[in-house]
């Protein structure tokens, strides 16, 4: 890990709440600063959250990933898929990303929902760990799947894989079928 990834370490907390409901996270300034030094931020954190022992840490290099204009970000992130302690996070910024805040970019959406559909029904909990919000797995997935789709619905209104999804069961097996007709 490079001197500026640890100056990281100092900035507390890293990730802020974003002051609404559609845009719930704010990685701070400060780590968006360190973040924009180096000079190739991808592969950079990637490392982090291949080597970080701390869920926070690792999440935190999720947050600097997604904030990348970077194509290789997806497989990033898609590849965290496969570890459980960071996949509800990976979930939620595959579903973010191209919303407002977000970088905008060319997606292979056909590859992203693949990556995205074991994920569908999977009621594993996840506390948040910045919020502190309790989330289920399948919420997330749904959301982002909504989104990457463009299957906003009035049940989730426009802000789908933005806002942090509460979904009812009736309204996950819903749009869990939508997106799986698709």
């Amino acid at each position: 890990m490079s001197d500026l990834w640890e100056s990281v370490r100092g900035i507390d907390p890293p990730v802020g709440e974003g002051g609404r409901d559609w845009y719930p996270y704010q990685l701070r300034s400060e780590v968006r600063e360190v973040i924009a030094r180096l000079s190739d931020p991808v592969p950079e954190l990637a490392g982090s959250l291949r080597t970080e022992p701390d869920p926070r840490w690792r999440e935190v290099a999720l947050f600097g990933l997604a904030m990348q204009d970077d194509p290789r970000v997806d497989d990033i992130l898609i590849g965290a898929l496969g570890d459980a302690t960071v996949r509800p996070r990976a979930l939620y910024l595959l579903g973010v990303i191209g919303t407002r805040g977000w970088p905008k970019r060319d997606r292979d959406t056909g590859k992203l929902l693949a990556a995205i559909r074991p994920f569908l029904t999977d009621l594993a909990p996840y506390r948040d760990l910045f919020l502190g919000e309790e989330l289920i797995t399948a919420d997330l997935a749904v959301a982002a799947s909504a989104r990457i789709a463009g299957l906003p619905t009035e049940e989730t209104g426009g802000f789908v894989g933005m806002a942090l999804p509460h979904f009812t069961d009736e309204q996950r097996a819903a749009l869990a079928a939508e997106i799986e007709k698709g």
